[in-house]
């Protein structure tokens, strides 16, 4: 083979390499593998498998159905917040001032035996408690559904007392809910209650006096 013979089979094989390249750019461009922006490729990379988009799916849909219930939860809390405080104005109107005890408050117990030791900041926005054993610790809330301001609702159940008064603490707009609450599709957020022991102190924080600074 001379030298003419051996560039033109050269070029030709240069031209063939070429060929297969673009054919295989043009499969990689096809199925979004890569893209390109005028001379520049890049790299996208490899398409799903179908057992892997089924498990994105699944792990999605896990995600908005916890999503859901959280709102569920939300929902029927609010509600039950609705009624408690609605009671407790109907039955109280407005008290003397010198017996008000003002929203919100947290109720903390112990037992009788406890050692709590209290320190206050000095501008008394910021109380710490400490105790040597453990304390539950309780918001306004929690103490009315302890005094039946919320008529069993927490437990989805419905004291037979609130069926007169059901035009007058659940707006119309949410009275759709009540058959699901009383049914327990929207939550079961008391039995999710945390039981884990609570740490043995507690910090109080003035909001009143932090909106002030």
């Amino acid at each position: 083979m001379n030298s003419e013979e051996f560039l033109e089979r050269q070029k030709f094989d240069q031209k063939n390499i070429r060929r297969r390249v673009y054919d295989a750019l043009n499969v990689l461009l096809a199925m979004n593998i890569i893209c390109k922006r005028k001379k520049d490729i890049d790299w996208v990379g490899l398409p799903a498998t179908k057992a892997g988009e089924i498990k994105r799916y699944e792990e999605e849909r896990t995600k908005l159905r916890e999503r859901i219930r959280r709102k569920k939860e939300t929902i029927q809390e609010l509600i039950v917040q609705l009624v408690a405080y609605k009671k407790l104005f109907r039955e109280n109107g407005r008290p003397p001032e010198n017996s008000i005890l003002y929203l919100p408050f947290v109720i903390i117990n112990t037992s009788k035996s406890t050692t709590v030791d209290c320190a206050v900041s000095g501008d008394r926005s910021e109380f710490l408690f400490h105790f040597d054993q453990p304390f539950e610790v309780h918001d306004d809330f929690e103490a009315l559904k302890r005094l039946g301001y919320s008529y069993g609702l927490e437990h989805n159940t419905l004291n037979p007392e609130m069926m007169d008064h059901i035009d007058e603490f659940i707006p119309a707009a949410l009275r759709g809910y009540l058959p699901k609450i009383l049914g327990g599709e929207m939550s079961d957020w008391e039995s999710r209650a945390r039981s884990n022991l609570p740490p043995m102190q507690y910090i109080i924080r003035d909001p009143a006096v932090e909106e002030r600074q």
